[in-house]
């Protein structure tokens, strides 16, 4: 969580246009969600990892950074989108892979309702991104991804929607 608060700043203060404050900002919230994600993971679901889980984490945390180098180095919303899209599919496989690998029916469940959830939210980003891509409209979709992300923190935190599965 330190490093995404230190890529915050950074990306921060070499900030200078609208596009690049929408990507800061969803990277902030999605590196965030991703933590969340992360230790509600570790707590709840997985006993012990191998050292391809770690790996699989490690990378995850790769793209997360990538979010906040991309608006700091080069700020292109077609390749921050292209990167999230990559979070997502990471997600989307390491929730199959918590579900394969579970033997408790909880850990089962919420593995692959999270995947059925995750699969859908990614096959609309697909569609919003394509769109996206031909009307030449990223910041709009960026910032989206922003409001979509807080609310469904919002939202599951209020209404427990993980922990009644």
């Amino acid at each position: 969580m330190s490093a995404v608060i230190v890529m915050i700043f950074l990306s921060l203060g070499n900030a200078s246009s609208m596009l690049q404050y929408a990507m800061i900002a969803s990277a902030s919230i999605t590196g965030f969600y991703f933590w969340w994600g992360a230790c509600y993971i570790a707590a709840k679901l997985e006993k012990e990892k191998s050292i391809t889980e770690y790996l699989f984490d490690f990378l995850g945390v790769v793209i997360v950074l990538a979010l906040f180098l991309i608006p700091y180095s080069n700020p292109n919303g077609k390749l921050w989108l292209l990167a999230y899209a990559a979070l997502f599919c990471f997600g989307v496989a390491k929730n199959y892979w918590l579900f394969k690998k579970s033997t408790e029916s909880y850990a089962k469940s919420f593995s692959l309702r999270k995947t059925k959830i995750d699969s859908l939210a990614l096959l609309l980003f697909g569609l919003f991104f394509m769109v996206s891509l031909i009307a030449d409209i990223e910041i709009y979709l960026i910032t989206a991804i922003f409001f979509i992300e807080l609310l469904h923190i919002i939202y599951v935190d209020l209404t427990k929607f993980y922990e009644k599965i």
